[in-house]
Formats: structure tokens, sequence, C-alpha cells
């Protein structure tokens, strides 16, 4: 079903025409004159471009022979990365998924925000260990098929280990536990794959992680946990935010492994996707991608998706892989970043992947030109104390939920549930999944079962604080 959102205005469209040495750029209609053929230039358009005028995608015009062009390639690639980040991923991500009428937040995150909130004196931010590990090698592993714990374990004392999301449960599984975990998901069904199988296991490992992640079931199995960015009104420690984007887990690793100072820093397992044979007798351009495209002369128009879909992508003899689009965003995020750091601090950065897609137009390095490893332990990282009082908001959300229960179980659905955050109730509803501000058969009922289990969650986090206060 297409969403309503969807005819508000029309989807804007970029046009490139790679010649004659330089980039002709049109944006909406209009010419907006011409830039050098260069990677820096190209990717500085795509900065430029405005993110307000990117919720419903972004169409992107260029002739075919510029496809079969590194900066054409790389520029459906960025295309590709924008629309995940700017119009997929805020329809259908867990937290807050984007409706015309209602506006929707996950039972997950409104209960992390609830139960998180007990160990808020106990989490410090991540930005106090800014540059703590300078010039320290790093290997980030992500949960990709070149993941090789073999590898990891035989270089063991050779660098600092950080685990992004999927990856932690395989090396801890191989007897490898990591310095650091980086979790950047929301919903409790990614932290309990991750970590259900510790049960009572106490790693030694520093948690860096979302502060909406579900922690708060945890929160005991790790040394210690960081906060990667401040999630409270009542917070007294205030840093700056952690940078990642949403539907990437190695944006967060990355800018975790950059703050704390660590260089060089080489990925293992970030293959974003899988190699595969090159579809060489598919009719043109279907033997570089499987994106949806019209053609229209001799342009091709790329229109965005919707949802997230599998793509096949091959250039030349770099590669021809099976992937994602949001795969995709977080490989192009990543040499985007690369790029600026490298020209800022001359940071190297390596990859070992099976399908080397972060290596193309990119300063990554192949992880065969990093030097040999030396050694590297983590050393004690500072902290400090804070003494906030989590008790007014969570309180708040008592009376909040209380009142909502007590509608609700006389038949009224209360206003304030259209709404976020309580519109959290509404979740497993028919008027969510119709984006209908009218409650359907059954609604009501739904709505109280989840009210009421919201109000439990309010009741044990502020037993959790009374605990900790005595």
């Amino acid at each position: 079903m297409t969403h309503p959102l969807r005819h508000l205005r029309p989807v804007p469209e970029l046009t490139l025409r790679l010649d004659g040495g330089a980039m002709q750029i049109g944006f909406r209609g209009a010419d907006l004159g011409r830039l050098p053929l260069s990677l820096p230039a190209l990717h500085s358009l795509f900065d430029a471009l405005d993110p307000q005028l990117l919720f419903q995608g972004m169409r992107l015009r260029l002739p075919e022979k510029s496809l079969r062009t590194p900066l054409g390639f790389e520029a459906l690639l960025q295309t590709i990365m924008l629309n995940m980040v700017h119009c997929v991923f805020p329809r259908t991500n867990g937290t807050t998924p984007l409706r015309a009428r209602l506006q929707i937040q996950s039972l997950d995150a409104e209960t992390n925000f609830i139960r998180n909130a007990q160990f808020v004196n106990q989490v410090n931010h991540v930005h106090i260990a800014k540059d703590r590990l300078a010039g320290l090698p790093m290997l980030v592993a992500l949960p990709g098929p070149s993941l090789d714990c073999g590898f990891i374990r035989r270089h063991r004392g050779s660098f600092i280990l950080l685990a992004a999301g999927r990856a932690a449960r395989p090396l801890v599984e191989a007897g490898i536990e990591p310095d650091l975990i980086y979790m950047q998901d929301v919903n409790a069904a990614a932290w309990d794959v991750n970590f259900a199988f510790l049960g009572g296991r106490r790693l030694s490992s520093v948690l860096i992680a979302n502060p909406l992640g579900a922690q708060h079931k945890y929160f005991h199995n790790f040394a210690r946990v960081f906060k990667a960015w401040n999630l409270y009104p009542f917070e007294q420690d205030r840093f700056p935010k952690l940078e990642e984007i949403a539907p990437s887990s190695v944006s967060g690793a990355y800018s975790a492994a950059r703050l704390l100072g660590c260089d060089p820093i080489l990925f293992l397992g970030n293959d974003c996707g899988e190699v595969v044979p090159p579809l060489s007798d598919a009719e043109p351009p279907g033997d570089m991608t499987d994106h949806a495209f019209e053609r229209e002369g001799n342009d091709l128009v790329f229109a965005p998706v919707e949802r997230r879909v599998d793509l096949y992508l091959r250039f030349a003899d770099e590669f021809s892989i099976r992937t994602r689009n949001d795969y995709v965003a977080a490989s192009q995020w990543l040499k985007m970043r690369a790029a600026r750091d490298a020209a800022e601090g001359g940071r190297k950065i390596y990859d070992s992947s099976r399908t080397r897609v972060c290596q193309f137009n990119s300063v990554i390095m192949d992880a065969s030109r990093l030097d040999a490893f030396r050694e590297a332990v983590l050393p004690p990282l500072s902290g400090y104390a804070t003494r906030c009082d989590p008790r007014p908001v969570l309180l708040g959300k008592q009376r909040a939920f209380s009142f909502i229960l007590r509608q609700l179980r006389r038949g009224v659905l209360p206003e304030s549930v259209l709404k976020r955050p309580y519109s959290c109730i509404l979740q497993g509803t028919r008027m969510a999944a119709a984006d209908s501000l009218q409650p359907q058969d059954g609604d009501i009922a739904i709505a109280a079962a989840n009210a009421e289990t919201m109000l439990g969650h309010v009741e044990a986090a502020l037993a959790g604080v009374a605990a900790d206060v005595n």
C-alpha cells in the first residue's frame, strides 16, 4: 500500500550528467551548474541536500553511460543511502514509525525509557573516555560471513577489540570476550538474541549503548556500561551525541572508535551482503543492478523505495554482490566519514571482508596493506558520579498510565494516546495498523492490556530506584 504522506508533494529529483571533466547538476527541475568531476565534489553535493526535502525519498536521473563510470555508480549508492536514512527508516523503524495521523511510539522504546531510568546514576557518557585509547589499534568485529574468530584469537593481544551488535555473541561463544561491545538497537528482541544466552554470566566487556536500548535487561552482565548520548531531561552530564545513522550499527561503532582515539582501525566482517556470480547476460542496466528504474530516452531514473529491499549491485570487476539497501547505507556512511577523517587527521582504516564493497571509491584500504599488529591493552576508563533523581519523571509516567488505564476500562480512548509517548499502548491494535484515529473492534482491550503492562514497568523502576537510594 502506498503511504498517504507520499502524495503531499512531488518527490524531488536529482539529475547528474558526467561529461567533459565536470558534473552538470540539476535538482527539482532547476539547473544548479557544474561541479568538478571528483569524488569529494560528489560527496559534498549529497551532503548539501536538505534532509527535510527527502522524507518521501529522492529520484536519481542520469544517463546509462554515466552509471557505468565509478562516480556515476557512486551517485546511485549515495542515493540509496539517503533514501534509506531519510525515507525508508522513518517509515519502518520500530521506535517511531511514520504515520499520517497517529504518532506511534513502540512499546520497547517506552519500556526501555522507563526501566533504564533506575540505572541513570550508574551509567557514564562515553564522551568522558574521549581519546583515552589514542594511537591504539582497534579491530571492529561485525557479524558478516568474513568474521573470523580464529584470526581474532591468534592476534587477540594486538588490538582493542570492539564487537558491534550481533558480532558479540559468536565471539563470546568462541571464548573471546571483547574489550568493548556497541549496541545501537532499541528493540528488546535484538538484545535478547545477542545477550540472553549469557544468563547470569558477567563479562569483562564494557558496553557502549543507545540509552533507549534494553540495557535494564542485561545491565549486570557487563563490567561497565556507557551511554552513547543523553536521553532524560533530568540528566546532569551533558555531552555531544555519538555520531550515527539510525539503520547502521557500524556507524555508531566507528564513531566510538574515533571518539576513543584509536588508530589504525580494522573492520572484520563488514561484508554488507554476499558475493554472487556476475549477471553478465542480464539486459543493461540489469548487469549492474536490479534496483527499480524507468528508462526515459537515454536516461535512467531510479525511484525511491519505501521499505528494506534486497539488491543486486555490481561494478566492473570491483564487486558483484547481493545486498540490502540498509547495508548499502551503512557502507556509504562509513566511506564518507572515513574520507573526512583521513583528510582531517590521517587516521588509517582497513577492511577485511569478502565483498570489499566499502573499499570502492574509498580511502578504506584492504587489510593486506595493514602493518604488523602491536600490543594493545584496554586501560582503565575514567568515570564520574551523578546524583540524578528519576523519580519525578517516573511518578509522572505512573499518573499518566494510571489515568489512561482507568479511562480505557470505562471504554474511553483518551486523546493523549494518539501522540508519543503514550501512543505506545496502541501497538498491536487495528487502528495503529490502519493509521486511524478511531478504535476498532478489540482495540480498547489491547490498549488496556498494554497500559497495564507499562504501569507495571513504572512501578518496577520506582522500586529499583528506592532500593538504590536505600
